[in-house]
């Protein structure tokens, strides 16, 4: 725990020395942390970014602690800005305290390289995708490697527009904890997670929409579906923004079973984007070398993480932010009720429907019988229905 606690203050002092003057556009942050025994294995992902993955619960506690206290106003909050959150192993409960109550220490160096990021003044000039991203068989979105001039960065990340779709695996953890103390069996499960990263990779790579992957958080995929325009992402979200999780879940349910997990929970946010603005996704790389690591911003990030943090859905359910369940088509629409959040309190902003129901719905639609107006020489036009059908 002092490691922990010197990390955490480091940061907060790192922070205070780049984000500190009053003319700052960031208004604070507040962090949460645990500490327990974990697994830890190389990310996987389409784009070929660098990425650490910890699975456990030392991992999964503070992100939903830390998601639950965003769901409530400011004022309710039990964490405040410029606070951590620290569990008591003991009893599991969050003891809160202030930042600035935790011994700060920098070297010359840090402070160096923190002072070197504040005069920078970084800007971001948002920089338009790839015209190549319409591709019929490789349709994640191209990003060209680390250090070129076409990997997005913090100061010239890729803008687009967009909903984020992020997917958590049921059982994982539970599997995690059981197996830390089995070397085998810790071993297999490494393994397993590798073959579920590769075919969630594959699904990402060859998926009719244009997907950015985000790094693994845990057992947790993220990727967001881009378009170039606006009016790209409004005609894609009644139908789609719902599909694309009905996709991941026929696609990669075989990966989770034959793992002997549960299946995958849903949480899925786009938000409202104003008329004139330049988009509602942005990625950026933050490059360390030649090692580059893939990071998002923007309401749907926030909003399908908090999903989780907020709802907890169980395996095969799909979260919907409310902005996006307005939109949705009233054969979706329909199906969907409001969630209950981890509090038991009926939530002000997000939707619950089970995939199956939808998967229904779905087959349905694509089954409805249609008519085919054939014309014949000399003859009166025949109306003919065509066959259900499936795809």
């Amino acid at each position: 725990m002092d490691s922990a606690n010197a990390f955490v203050g480091e940061l907060h002092g790192i922070y205070r020395l780049i984000y500190g003057g009053q003319l700052s556009r960031v208004d604070g942050w507040r962090m949460t942390v645990d500490t327990d025994k974990t697994l830890v294995v190389a990310g996987r992902g389409v784009h070929g970014d660098d990425s650490w993955v910890s699975l456990g619960q030392a991992a999964n506690r503070p992100a939903k602690h830390l998601y639950a206290q965003l769901e409530k106003a400011e004022a309710d909050r039990d964490l405040k800005r410029f606070c951590v959150g620290v569990r008591n192993p003991l009893n599991g409960r969050w003891i809160h305290e202030s930042l600035d109550r935790v011994p700060v220490r920098l070297d010359e160096a840090v402070k160096g390289i923190a002072e070197t990021v504040k005069r920078a003044e970084p800007k971001i000039d948002f920089i338009q995708a790839s015209t190549g991203w319409k591709q019929v068989t490789a349709r994640a979105l191209p990003l060209g490697p680390a250090g070129t001039p076409s990997s997005p960065s913090p100061e010239n990340p890729h803008t687009s527009f967009g909903w984020v779709m992020r997917t958590d695996l049921d059982g994982f953890t539970a599997r995690v904890q059981d197996c830390l103390d089995k070397d085998e069996k810790l071993q297999e499960l490494a393994e397993q997670f590798y073959c579920i990263m590769d075919a969630a990779a594959q699904f990402a790579q060859r998926h009719q929409e244009t997907l950015a992957q985000l790094p693994w958080a845990g057992d947790n995929f993220t990727a967001a579906a881009v378009f170039p325009d606006k009016a790209g992402y409004d005609a894609a979200i009644p139908k789609r923004l719902v599909e694309l999780s009905l996709d991941f879940e026929k696609d990669m349910a075989e990966a989770a079973t034959e793992c002997g997990f549960g299946g995958w929970a849903h949480g899925v946010a786009g938000g409202d984007v104003h008329g004139n603005a330049a988009g509602n996704v942005f990625l950026a790389g933050v490059e360390v070398g030649q090692r580059r690591f893939l990071a998002g911003a923007g309401e749907g990030f926030g909003r399908s993480a908090q999903a989780f943090g907020d709802i907890n859905p169980k395996a095969g359910m799909i979260v919907v932010y409310k902005p996006d369940w307005e939109r949705l088509d009233e054969s979706y629409k329909k199906v969907f009720e409001p969630a209950v959040n981890v509090r038991g309190q009926q939530s002000t902003i997000y939707y619950i429907a089970k995939a199956e129901s939808l998967l229904r719905v779905r087959a349905q639609q694509a089954s409805a019988v249609s008519f085919t107006t054939i014309s014949f020489p000399r003859e009166q036009p025949r109306i003919i229905p065509t066959k259900p059908h499936y795809q």
